[in-house]
């Protein structure tokens, strides 16, 4: 189960290190990436030209990485399962806490959907109409979840 443990943590960590080399990047077109980063080979602070990631320090991750965390920790506590609700409600004091702290770096789909629930939309059908990569995020805590799962059952 150790060696398990430390390729759930070593995808995590890929998960943020990635998440923090592309911050930069985040919602902009190819050209613009190439012209503002003709040589993109080590980490970068989010440039002026960037709507959302503009002032934002070298190594900074985005609302993916954060957000994969809150799912991570939520899924350890639920033991591989998620209270839909109580994951919308951590969304949502996450988002008002990095609007306060000046932090906010949240995408359209991770401003929309949280906002969509405290508005009324049951939480499963919120999500469906993102604009980036929000999904791909989340998805390691998942994957790490249903392989400790099936490590939990015994079987291979």
């Amino acid at each position: 189960m150790r060696e398990e443990y430390h390729r759930a943590l070593g995808s995590l960590y890929g998960l943020a290190i990635g998440n923090a080399l592309g911050m930069p990047t985040q919602m902009m077109d190819r050209t613009t990436v190439q012209q503002l980063f003709p040589q993109f080979k080590t980490f970068y602070p989010g440039p002026a030209q960037n709507w959302i990631s503009h002032g934002q320090p070298v190594g900074k991750v985005t609302d993916g990485t954060e957000q994969a965390i809150i799912l991570a920790c939520r899924l350890i506590a639920g033991q591989g399962r998620v209270d839909s609700l109580q994951f919308v409600a951590e969304l949502l004091s996450w988002a008002q806490e990095a609007e306060t702290n000046g932090s906010d770096q949240l995408g359209p789909s991770s401003r929309r959907g949280p906002q969509a629930v405290q508005n009324g939309t049951p939480p499963e059908v919120t999500g469906g109409h993102g604009h980036a990569n929000g999904t791909a995020m989340r998805i390691a805590p998942t994957g790490i979840a249903a392989r400790f799962s099936v490590l939990a059952s015994g079987r291979p």
